[in-house]
């Protein structure tokens, strides 16, 4: 009895880890619609709550082996959400950038200008201080960090200007650093959160 009771605890966390491999990583979730986490590493089953698009998971855990869904063959990772929808989420609806939520927010160009991108679709533009600017709409369009700006609105004016839409790539540097890239042009923006 000693000896199974010694063989089972001997392999028993090989059973219970080995088919999963430690690791800590952050991703996002892509599709529009959320993703649903799982209970166990398997699309059937049980789900524990749907993930909304955008949200950034921290990943402590993924399988040894990869499975395919819908022809997407990639890992299942473990989300430590610290709540209700922790639970394991299928690799290959998940990214490692997603500047859609990392955009928003108050942003320099240069000692005097600035931009700032509201989570309803609207920005501002222009030199700090002054009425000279112009604002409008912008849409997220892709996770390779296309955003569509259409300009709408003259400040210093007061009209509307011929509507303009320009597309533009954006380049993480880090979370506070990024580049607007458009018509040969490279803007580099810096998160200015101290400006009102």
């Amino acid at each position: 009895m000693k000896k199974i009771i010694f063989l089972l605890m001997l392999f028993f966390p090989y059973f219970l880890f080995g088919q999963y491999q430690y690791i800590q990583k952050y991703m996002f979730v892509f599709p529009n619609e959320g993703l649903e986490s799982k209970q166990s590493p398997s699309y059937n089953s049980n789900g524990n709550g749907i993930i909304p698009c955008g949200q950034l998971l921290f990943l402590t855990y993924k399988t040894i082996e990869k499975y395919t869904i819908n022809g997407i063959s990639d890992y299942w990772y473990y989300a430590d959400q610290m709540g209700a929808n922790s639970g394991w989420v299928f690799g290959g609806y998940l990214t490692n950038r997603f500047e859609a939520n990392l955009f928003l927010g108050h942003w320099s160009q240069g000692r005097d200008n600035y931009w700032l991108f509201n989570n309803d679709g609207w920005f501002s533009t222009g030199v700090k201080e002054t009425d000279a600017g112009t604002h409008g709409n912008f849409k997220f369009v892709d996770k390779n960090n296309l955003i569509l700006i259409y300009f709408e609105w003259d400040d210093e004016r007061e009209e509307f200007i011929e509507y303009n839409k320009t597309e533009v790539r954006l380049q993480f540097i880090n979370n506070d650093k990024m580049l607007f890239i458009f018509n040969n042009y490279r803007v580099e923006l810096i998160r200015d959160n101290g400006w009102e």
